[in-house]
C-alpha cells in the first residue's frame, strides 16, 4: 500500500470492517461449537501438537 502511515492504517482499517462483517456467523458458532473438543485435545496431547 502507497501513502502516508495515517492513511494505509485508514485504508486497513475500512478494509478490516468490511470483510470482518463478510463472515458469516455459523463460521463462529462453529469455532464455538467445537472448543470443547479442541481444549481436551491440547490437554490429552499434554500440550504438544494436535490436528488443531
Amino acid at each position: 500500500m502507497r501513502g502516508s502511515k495515517e492513511e494505509v492504517i485508514k485504508k486497513l482499517s475500512k478494509a478490516l470492517v468490511i470483510y470482518w462483517n463478510e463472515i458469516a456467523p455459523a463460521f463462529f458458532k462453529s469455532l464455538i461449537d467445537s472448543m470443547e473438543e479442541r481444549c481436551n485435545v491440547v490437554i490429552k496431547a499434554k500440550g504438544w501438537y494436535t490436528r488443531f
